[in-house]
């Protein structure tokens, strides 16, 4: 492999110091560095042919790939940054030309790879020998290879010389790819990445909050779950008291034995999903089925969850981990029963609670305590970010780690407090920590909110009383609006490890933080819940409305959550209610009755939350609002709050959320709240006419889908006077046009616009479209866009009605972040103005795929495009479409859902019998087809099979094989007359027999 130019390079690479691991007896973690991929070749051979397509594929599928010098960092040591770069990789991919050989730099590099190969911490190889036979690699008997070595010999010792042959014979007993004029180089490099993929992709692991010594926590609860031995019990249980590690050790556990199951998945906080007040049981059955059976599924009561789980997941061997859980878990009850599950399935439940395992034969895990050393570590890491202390600090830390009695969420914690603090903040805090009860976790954590300004403190309790597991949004903006500094806070909050933000932008946090919240809020008032500052228990809420508040003062309630859905008296009471609150400033409602007016009151109200609520009181103080939510109420063009909007305006308002607000006929004029950011109209499904949107030049996020508004108005130039909207809703609507410079809107990352049936006639679909280059998100109905090529981070493409334009759809092949591509065709296609000379080429598809949906391609002279390198697609829908086959079907090695409708001209679906992850396979009304493929490969996992109305279908290869693995219910084959099942020993059943003895007639 060629290098930079530079001094002579030694003749092997020296291991650079490392910083001290984690665990202080060993660690092994998979690699994890700046790159997935190490490509190693000889420059001068493939450097623009071969080894350039292997590179550039893999950096279009985005997979970070190191390859030679121009990954080489200026001003760093050449040896030290290839041996960093080999061992911090994963995935190592030499391509061993005839050649090769003449670079010591590609031998030092193979003999580098195999040596962390041997070391068995997860590092691969997967050779490619270019017109070289690995039989040469291994013997190095040809002459190329014999006068390499004697020109080394003269350079460099004995050892080395001997190093590198070992490694060349260690990569010639590999099995790899053989490049040769009779095997395709094309082949050969998606064979590549399809192994690539699959290494990745097993390397995917829940996220956890690394537990130092977590390695004797792992070995040992792989002991206890032997899932490999039938006789061993089903049911481990982990125990231990909260914050002791138990979610963590759980999650290692998982990541370390997932793969060995068929399937498996993490319920995290089963305690508060059976807490829910709207059918815990149904919900957790729901979340089950759905990471099992890898389906949206919504399960409608506990029987109906049962079956399901007893029909369709207990034929998996499966691993199902119930994190937190607690006595009102009852496993009949969401599971059936333990005896449906395979002998190899198993269970992993952790609770505080040891009751909650005695009714089951289980096996228990109980954590030692944290050892000082690996609690110094761990402490170590929060406070300094470092894995010891320095000096100086060294005997303070020690006594930390005692004060805190080893346990890690308070170890990470209070290191979050002491990070860059002087030795005298230490001083007192050590002092302070020593005072407290030695078994009162909430106690010691409490030290961390004790250093939270005011207003930090506010929007803690706010998330552990209200807001944990809903989006960041609503109360980002009721707290800017009541002057809390919601970023710099949140930032602090996150610093101070009290809380985080999920992947949905939702707040998390644990739950002895979200205890301390509740605690801090009612220790002043322990039996007087009219007086704390907030009251988010539906309990408590529904008992101040019936006392009406008699000879109490209520003015401490900042904060109320009440529904009311349950309740059929007094809810005439909380409008009167209502004017005792004169502090409140954030209120939630749900289907309550509010009737009456409250004119000036709550004048220091932020966030208005009124979800089905059958009226609304007539006016409030809007003066100081910032979130008006009013969804699924009862209002309507009269409400008296529209006039208060345009009499005195809310110049606060930044979020107004009217979805489904079905009685409204007319946009609200909104003039008047110039900090408008979020507008949602959604559902309003009477809303008809014009939406001014001019003067909202704070907009970011604006949804008017299935509405009968018509026009964004605001005159000439509008999208100068909306340069912050970030995202346009329109789907189903009744919008005839987009402005004309929409192009320059550089803010705009969604853009969703579709029109319903009744108004597509009055839109003008033919005019060119230009669109922002920085959209992410894009779905649109027959319009020509201009520039679809320059939409380079496109990731969602959805187009009703596809337009003939052969250039639209040429172009989607350059979109490679696109991951989403859903192309419904028009009917018109069928004209004589479609160019079918070109047709044939027009889908060529990025690799980047995920997801595929085509619809209304009925030309029978359109090929399906090449599906060679899609190896990411995992859903694939086929509906009206004119193929005659879909070329490399097999190639889609991710592939899970496979579904055709209307497939008249299809006469083959080879390739079939090679989809190992197959799960859902759905063929109809496809008349040409003769046969359907052996599904063997895919029988472990396949989960429907659903043929209907293929008249000329005549067989389904090894259909009784496949029957005895998937229940009959599962099986659905519907009007195929010519269909003959043959049994195992040639004899044909006849269709009769088949029907009655092999094919569901289930609906």
């Amino acid at each position: 492999m060629k290098k930079a130019a530079g001094g002579q390079a030694s003749a092997s690479l020296k291991e650079p110091s490392s910083p001290s691991p984690s665990d202080p007896k060993q660690q092994q973690f998979l690699p994890v560095g700046e790159y997935e991929v190490f490509l190693s070749f000889r420059g001068p051979d493939i450097r623009d042919s071969f080894a350039d397509c292997v590179y550039r594929g893999l950096i279009r599928s985005k997979i970070r790939t190191f390859r030679d010098e121009q990954d080489l960092p200026k001003g760093e040591k050449m040896e030290h940054f290839l041996l960093r770069a080999i061992v911090e990789t994963k995935i190592y991919v030499p391509i061993i030309s005839p050649t090769y050989v003449d670079s010591r730099w590609c031998l030092q590099e193979l003999a580098k790879m195999v040596e962390c190969w041997k070391q068995g911490k997860g590092h691969v190889i997967l050779p490619i020998f270019y017109f070289v036979a690995p039989s040469e690699v291994k013997k190095q008997e040809s002459a190329g290879f014999k006068s390499a070595f004697e020109l080394y010999g003269e350079k460099f010792d004995a050892a080395t010389i001997g190093e590198w042959k070992e490694a060349l014979k260690e990569v010639g007993e590999m099995k790899g790819w053989h490049v040769t004029e009779l095997v395709g180089q094309g082949t050969v490099i998606n064979e590549v990445f399809v192994q690539i993929e699959c290494h990745l992709r097993n390397s995917y692991k829940l996220a956890t909050d690394e537990l130092v010594g977590i390695n004797s926590h792992v070995e040992n609860m792989k002991k206890l779950l032997n899932h490999a031995d039938s006789n061993t019990q089903k049911i481990v249980g982990i125990h231990g008291m909260s914050g002791t590690g138990k979610t963590t050790i759980a999650k290692a556990v998982y990541n370390e034995v997932c793969v060995q199951f068929d399937q498996s998945c993490f319920l995290e906080d089963v305690r508060r999903i059976l807490s829910s007040e709207n059918g815990g049981d149904v919900t957790l059955q729901t979340n089950i089925i759905s990471s099992i059976l890898k389906v949206d599924s919504q399960v409608r009561n506990v029987g109906e969850g049962i079956n399901i789980i007893r029909d369709r997941v207990c034929r998996h061997k499966v691993l199902i981990v119930l994190d937190d859980v607690d006595e009102r878990f009852d496993f009949d009850r969401v599971f059936g029963r333990l005896d449906y599950f395979s002998t190899e399935s198993r269970f992993i439940i952790t609770t505080t609670d040891k009751r909650v395992l005695i009714k089951f034969d289980h096996k228990l895990y109980e954590p030692e305590e944290m050892s000082h050393e690996y609690s110094l570590v761990l402490f170590s890491k929060h406070a300094f970010g470092a894995d010891h202390p320095p000096a100086e600090f060294l005997d303070t830390s020690e006594k930390f780690v005692e004060a805190a009695s080893r346990l890690p969420i308070a170890l990470k914690v209070i290191g979050s407090l002491l990070f860059r603090r002087d030795m005298k903040f230490w001083d007192a805090k050590l002092t302070e920590l020593r005072s407290m009860h030695p078994t009162k976790v909430q106690e010691r954590l409490r030290i961390n909110y004790n250093e939270l300004t005011y207003y930090e403190k506010q929007i803690f309790l706010d998330i552990a009383c209200f807001f944990v597991g809903e989006d960041k949004e609503i109360p980002f903006y009721m707290w800017d609006g009541s002057g809390y500094n919601p970023e710099g806070g949140i930032d602090s909050l996150l610093m101070k490890s009290l809380i985080k933000i999920n992947e949905r932008n939702q707040f998390w946090m644990h739950d002895h933080f979200r205890r301390l919240g509740e605690h801090i809020v009612q220790e002043d008032y322990p039996q007087q819940p009219f007086k704390r500052s907030r009251i988010w228990s539906n309990e408590d809420a529904l008992e101040i409305l019936r006392s009406g508040g008699k000879g109490s003062n209520y003015y401490r309630v900042e904060a109320l959550r009440i529904d009311m859905r349950h309740m059929i008296e007094d809810q005439d009471g909380v409008v009167p209610l209502m004017k005792k609150l004169p502090g409140l400033r954030y209120l939630e409602v749900a289907y309550g009755r509010l009737v009456g007016d409250l004119k000036e009151a709550l004048p220091k109200l932020r966030c208005l939350r009124l979800r089905h609520c059958s009226s609304v009181p007539a006016s409030f103080s809007m003066e100081e609002l910032t979130v008006l939510e009013l969804r699924g109420s009862a209002v309507k063009d009269d409400w008296q709050g529209w006039n208060r909007l345009l009499l005195k305006g809310a110049r606060q308002l930044k979020v107004v959320d009217l979805s489904s607000c079905r009685d409204l006929e007319t946009p609200p004029d909104l003039s008047r709240c110039p900090s408008m950011q979020v507008l949602n109209l959604s559902h309003c499904s009477a809303m008809k006419g014009k939406l001014p949107i001019s003067k909202l030049t704070e907009l970011r996020q604006l949804n008017i889908s299935r509405t009968k508004i018509s026009e964004l108005s605001g005159g000439d130039n509008l999208t100068t006077k909306l340069q912050k909207l970030q995202t346009i809703n329109a789907l189903d609507s009744a919008l005839t046009s987009l402005p004309t410079d929409l192009q320059h809107l550089n803010s705009l990352k969604t853009l969703e616009w579709t029109t319903n049936s009744r108004n597509a006639i009055n839109v003008d679909y033919n005019k060119l479209l230009f669109l922002p280059a920085g959209l992410t998100r894009l779905t649109l109905s027959r319009t020509v866009v201009a520039n679809l090529s320059d939409l380079e981070d496109l990731e969602e493409l959805r187009f009703e009605h596809c337009p003939r334009e052969n250039s639209i759809l040429e172009d989607i092949a350059r979109l490679l972040k696109l991951k989403i591509l859903m192309l419904r065709f028009s009917d018109d296609n069928h004209g004589s103005n479609w160019d079918d000379r070109r047709a044939n080429t027009l889908l060529a598809l990025p690799p980047s795929l995920t997801r595929l949906h085509v619809r209304h391609y009925m030309h029978r002279e359109n090929y399906f495009p090449s599906l060679v390198g899609l190896t990411r697609l995992t859903e694939l829908y086929l509906i009206q479409v004119g193929f005659l086959e879909i070329p490399s079907l097999n190639q889609l090695v991710a592939l899970e859902t496979l579904r055709i409708f209307e497939a008249p001209n299809l006469v083959n679906l080879d390739g079939l019998e090679g989809l190992e992850h197959l799960m859902y396979l759905t063929v109809e009304n496809c008349g040409a087809l003769k046969t359907i493929p052996s599904l063997r490969a895919s029988s472990t996992k396949l989960q429907k099979l659903v043929i209907r109305r293929c008249p000329r279908l005549t067989e389904i290869q090894e259909f009784v094989k496949l029957k005895r693995s998937l229940p009959s219910q599962l099986i659905r084959i519907r009007e195929c007359p010519s269909l003959v099942i043959v049994d195992e020993e040639g004899s044909s059943l006849g269709q009769d027999s088949a029907r009655t003895s092999f094919i569901s007639t289930a609906g």
